[in-house]
């Protein structure tokens, strides 16, 4: 019991440095003690209590090894030496490991103070690990002084983080004027593919597959897009979208979470911990982000702003729909009539009455027979097991594409925008559950019938996608530009997340892109080099290219610059390149300091955002 008595100690002090990089991470969440009292009472029982019976087990293991019992006392200063040292070394390697994961996410001025966070946590765990070395040397000799630097250490790192976080960010102000209506020199078509990376694609296209992609790249400008860590589909396509990194457009996961007595919710979650956990034990509450969150302007609004006509289709952070010179069709739509939600949720279509009219556009994943599925799954080879889940993510992935692809075409035709933007997930969803059939040798277990039935699907998926641009090429004008990316590739799950993922619910998932490889990137048509290959394209390099290509200046608060290789040099030299202070604010009201705080979302009543695990 003594032991545990210490160790339950040292994880409640583990709970404080948790706590402390949740608001590091954060820092629109002001430094209380109401809001660190709030993090820390949800993360005592469960973080804190965890990491004390971790460190009982450790002190039991050290008694086995050492052959006898360590009979501390209740508090023992030499048994927590030890397991404080652990604990600090412990929150300053998550601390280090959040501090370059999450970079693009935080700040500059903030990641500074994380990085000072991280080092007081590693000095006061060496000067804990010399002081356990000195007492277990020479007993109990300079007693007295080792008290001292051992409360020295530990108020340090209690209290000098919090002293290193800076006041909550004020958003930045622009001069508020009037944009004046542009005619568009050209028009757009923007075609985003998730999951798809330039590694498959160039072996693909080489070996004689994939016609229409490989047109693409002869007579067109592509390269490898570098995506952002950690990787995840709003944040990255809001990045596209803006030609922002997610510490300035502000969507940066699928959910915030609000902890008791907390005003402001929590927007990035510490990597490593899991808040998942959190919420499904009602510790915490998840809201789902919405358009309504976003701290600047997507291309789409900057555009039709300035007169140019607009089409969007399922595009990540697009709902609620804005209203725009156009349409929009939200990346939501097509969960209306899976998920059967009365009354439907608000704002799915622009304009409002347009998603009556699609509902009988949907196409259902149980409208696909054998004879489509035969094209990707081998039917004729049957493999033990229950396989219902293989095939309905496969159905579920063409389902949607065919519905936003029907939707789009539609009604591009009917608008004639300037602009068309669609984005297609099916892809991402087969990388998913197939990676594991499509790279046999990453995984080692999988048989060969399985190899058989299934090895073909993401090749497969990949030939239907090409079909789909070749509509596309076919259909398109003489003044109109391709534009093909995607914000990440997609690799086999790793040996520790196979066996974390099943316990999470998601036995048949192998396929991921939390470090996944870069996308890829492809400008198609007249002003656009043939053959060009383009080096260190990023995702925030998209919409300063699109702006440039429309006519429009580059903001100069955008991460991202101008894709200059992907032109003919004509174009650069009869079309000079001009920017503009910030988009920010121009015909937008500013967002008041309380709308950031409301946590509800209609798309809380979705059961899961992040539909690609289930």
């Amino acid at each position: 019991m003594r032991n545990l008595t210490n160790c339950l100690i040292s994880g409640q002090f583990a709970a404080l440095l948790i706590t402390q990089l949740v608001l590091l991470l954060n820092p629109n969440i002001a430094v209380t003690i109401r809001n660190v009292a709030g993090v820390w009472m949800v993360l005592a029982p469960t973080y804190g209590i965890a990491i004390g019976i971790a460190l009982w087990l450790v002190l039991i293991l050290t008694e086995a090894v050492r052959g006898q019992s360590l009979s501390p006392a209740w508090l023992s200063f030499r048994v927590s030496t030890w397991l404080l040292m652990l604990t600090l070394a412990g929150g300053a390697a998550l601390a280090w490991h959040n501090l370059i994961l999450v970079r693009l996410y935080v700040p500059a001025e903030h990641r500074m103070g994380l990085a000072m966070s991280a080092t007081v946590l590693t000095t006061a765990a060496a000067i804990l690990f010399v002081l356990g070395l000195f007492h277990y040397s020479f007993g109990r000799r300079g007693i007295r002084l080792s008290f001292v630097f051992f409360g020295l250490a530990l108020t340090t790192s209690l209290i000098a983080p919090f002293f290193l976080l800076r006041e909550p960010p004020k958003p930045e102000t622009w001069p508020r004027m009037p944009l004046v209506d542009n005619a568009a020199p050209r028009r757009l078509t923007i075609i985003g593919i998730e999951g798809a990376s330039m590694s498959y694609l160039l072996p693909a296209v080489a070996e004689g597959h994939l016609p229409n992609f490989a047109r693409l790249l002869e007579t067109g400008a592509s390269g490898a897009l570098k995506t952002l860590y950690p990787t995840e589909s709003v944040p990255v396509w809001t990045s596209i979208a803006t030609g922002k990194l997610p510490r300035k457009h502000g969507l940066k996961g699928f959910y915030r979470y609000r902890f008791p007595f907390v005003s402001v919710p929590v927007s990035i979650r510490p990597h490593g911990l899991y808040f998942q956990g959190l919420d499904k034990l009602g510790l915490v509450q998840h809201s789902a982000v919405t358009s309504k969150l976003l701290e600047t302007q997507p291309f789409w609004v900057i555009l039709s702003r300035f007169g140019v006509t607009q089409g969007l289709v399922r595009w990540w952070g697009s709902y609620p729909a804005e209203s725009i010179d156009g349409f929009v069709v939200t990346e939501y739509f097509h969960r209306l009539t899976r998920e059967k939600l009365k009354p439907p949720l608000p704002g799915l279509t622009q304009p409002p009455e347009l998603y009556k009219e699609l509902l009988s556009m949907v196409i259902a994943p149980e409208d696909f027979g054998e004879d489509t599925l035969s094209r990707f799954i081998d039917l004729t080879i049957d493999t033990p097991g229950d396989h219902l889940t293989l095939q309905s993510a496969l159905t579920r992935a063409l389902s949607e594409d065919a519905t936003y692809h029907r939707v789009g075409k539609m009604l591009r035709e009917r608008y004639r925008p300037d602009v068309f933007a669609i984005y297609y997930f099916g892809l991402d969803i087969v990388g998913h559950y197939f990676t594991r059939y499509h790279q046999p040798e990453s995984f080692g277990d999988v048989s060969d019938s399985e190899k058989q039935r299934y090895s073909r699907v993401i090749d497969a998926y990949y030939h239907h996608l090409d079909t789909l641009i070749g509509e596309y090429l076919e259909y398109r004008s003489p003044e109109e530009i391709l534009v093909l990316v995607s914000g990440h590739g997609m690799e086999p799950l790793s040996l520790g997340r196979r066996m974390i993922e099943p316990l999470k619910g998601n036995p048949y998932l192998s396929g991921y892109h939390e470090g996944s490889p870069d996308g890829l990137l492809i400008f198609h048509g007249p002003d656009i080099a043939q053959g060009v290959k383009v080096q260190g394209a990023s995702v925030v390099d998209i919409t300063p290219t699109l702006l440039y290509l429309m006519g429009l200046p580059l903001g100069q608060d955008m991460d991202g610059t101008l894709l200059t290789d992907v032109f003919k040099e004509e174009l650069i030299h009869n079309q000079p390149v001009t920017f503009i202070s910030s988009y920010h604010n121009f015909l937008v009201e500013p967002r008041g300091p309380g709308d950031l705080l409301d946590t509800s979302s209609p798309l809380d009543l979705l059961p899961t955002l992040q539909e690609n695990q289930r």
